[in-house]
């Protein structure tokens, strides 16, 4: 069984892993009018009040402080994924931690488990068979993908003061800070930003006018294409790319990109 290790990072190698966090913000007002079914997916990201809807039962408060992060917290702060918050407004602090990816960088995560512990069930995540997205690539000559940039931090994120960040200063007063944008960890943010992604993609779908049969389907934040003409499938990106930029989400694109490869 694969095991994840939970370390200190380093402090280059923490600011080698921050410096790619986008500071791109995905425009919700945009995504709701794309699709208004996203209305009520969001609503948690959007207000406190529906956020704090999906507690079962209310957590023990805890002012854990964290020391693993603040060296970077300036940096968090300058990019907007923390802000500082003033203690009386804090309803719970997590614990920030890094968890080593297999390429070798690092993934910034809060330990939302109090919390998520607390909350409901969330909804099953609409996500694709992977078994069938293969079979059905098969059918197809050209196939592409594009990721998105930081997908979850690319969410903004009301009820940050329920996973506040608290961190010592030369041994003085901790200091609070929330997180402007959806924490990765929380349990409702893989269905959040699935049902995101497959508007999205259905959206683009109705928008290609392509001469045969394309195929686009999200997983999580990973974006698969794929057509029987070269010239379909470079359209179908272009579409993509356009609905992508009326709401604002930010794509990790390699230089040269978009790339694509023959699938049989």
């Amino acid at each position: 069984m694969e095991t994840t290790t939970i370390r200190t990072p380093s402090k280059a190698k923490m600011e080698q892993k921050l410096d790619i966090i986008t500071t791109n913000r995905i425009d919700t007002a945009a995504l709701i009018r794309l699709d208004p079914s996203l209305g009520e997916v969001l609503a948690p990201l959007l207000t406190i009040s529906a956020f704090e809807e999906l507690f079962e039962s209310s957590p023990r408060r805890c002012l854990r402080r964290s020391h693993l992060l603040r060296e970077n917290v300036e940096r968090l702060h300058h990019w907007n994924v923390f802000a500082d918050i003033h203690p009386d407004d804090v309803e719970f602090t997590i614990q920030y931690f890094t968890v080593t990816k297999k390429n070798g960088t690092d993934r910034l995560i809060g330990d939302a488990r109090p919390i998520n512990k607390a909350q409901k069930k969330p909804p099953k995540m609409p996500i694709d068979d992977i078994q069938w997205i293969i079979r059905s690539l098969c059918r197809f000559t050209y196939g592409a993908t594009i990721d998105a940039g930081s997908y979850f931090y690319q969410f903004p994120f009301a009820a940050g003061r329920w996973m506040v960040m608290a961190s010592n200063k030369a041994r003085g007063a901790p200091l609070f800070s929330e997180p402007t944008v959806a924490p990765m960890g929380w349990k409702f943010m893989p269905q959040i930003g699935q049902h995101t992604a497959n508007s999205i993609c259905k959206r683009t779908l109705q928008l290609a006018k392509c001469s045969m049969e394309v195929f686009l389907v999200p997983w999580l934040d990973n974006f698969i294409f794929a057509a029987n003409s070269l010239e379909d499938l470079l359209h179908l990106i272009e579409v993509f790319k356009t609905v992508c930029k009326e709401v604002s989400l930010a794509l990790h694109e390699v230089e040269h990109s978009p790339q694509y490869t023959t699938l049989n």
